[in-house]
């Protein structure tokens, strides 16, 4: 907490008053960084044998996707997903970092499938069948700790523990927000940069597009970018978009709906690169 008051307080100094308390933020920074390093921290398993303090926290520092309900609860310490925390040996019933893990036996592109309450005649798979870690949700329980970088650290070890457990486990995924994103893509549609937003349709899409909506790309580029914006917005779109993410080629595919679905789906997926290697830094 200290690091981040005067982090704050640094923005009303003089000059020189700041230079100090920057000096001394990074002195009690490079402190933290001793007192939390990776070898005094433990690293606890969530499952409903733990605590009652402990699961309890577990739901309260949960700022990603939240734990609304009971049965939301099982279904993230059930027998396909882990949960794990790294505690301090000062504060052992204080989680530090809390780290969320599906295990499945394919490749996901919904959280939707991970967090959503499991049907009672639903099949859990063996122990074997688990082929793919996803880990879906990380939290920073502790403000004060948030310059100090243990999500990382967590998660490599985690990785460990996980093939220790599950020796049939080969591939590892994380499937994360992505804050601000589309409020950028928002924000250009709306001010019409038609030149960024042009390099993520292939001129195949651009052809397929002009066609289905009857509109000349040339000239009436924006109206065709707004069209393709409110698509988006739709739950038909969203609910579908696992099954489209699974198809890999434009022509391959037969029906036009589902061609539809994969420009757009590509679409987002080039204008979200695009974002995170050259918007997301400035401001965003």
């Amino acid at each position: 907490m200290l690091i981040n008051f005067i982090f704050k307080e640094t923005l009303n100094l003089a000059q020189e008053d700041e230079e100090e308390l920057k000096i001394m933020n990074t002195v009690l920074k490079n402190l933290l960084v001793l007192w939390f390093s990776t070898g005094l921290l433990n690293i606890q398993r969530i499952d409903w044998q733990s605590s009652a303090n402990l699961v309890e926290k577990v739901v309260k520092y949960e700022s990603v996707h939240r734990i609304r309900t009971l049965n939301d609860l099982k279904n993230r310490l059930s027998k396909s997903r882990r949960c794990f925390i790294y505690t301090h040996s000062t504060m052992p019933f204080e989680p530090l970092v809390i780290l969320h893990i599906a295990l499945t036996n394919q490749v996901t592109s919904s959280i939707d499938e991970l967090i959503r309450e499991k049907k009672e005649n639903s099949l859990e798979l063996s122990k074997e069948q688990f082929t793919n870690a996803i880990f879906y949700s990380i939290n920073s329980c502790q403000k004060g700790l948030q310059q100090v970088d243990l999500g990382n650290a967590l998660i490599k070890s985690c990785a460990r523990l996980l093939i220790e457990e599950f020796p049939n486990l080969k591939y590892f995924h994380t499937l994360s927000p992505i804050p601000k994103f589309r409020d950028w893509l928002d924000a250009k549609i709306a001010l019409g940069h038609m030149d960024t937003l042009g390099k993520f349709l292939t001129e195949k899409e651009l052809i397929f597009l002009s066609q289905k909506f009857n509109l000349n790309p040339k000239n009436q580029f924006n109206d065709l970018i707004i069209k393709i914006q409110s698509r988006i917005r739709l739950d038909e779109f969203r609910k579908d978009s696992p099954r489209i993410e699974g198809l890999n080629n434009f022509d391959s595919i037969q029906s036009a709906t589902d061609q539809f679905k994969f420009i757009l789906a590509n679409f987002l997926r080039r204008s979200c690169a695009f974002y995170l290697c050259n918007e997301k830094k400035n401001g965003y």
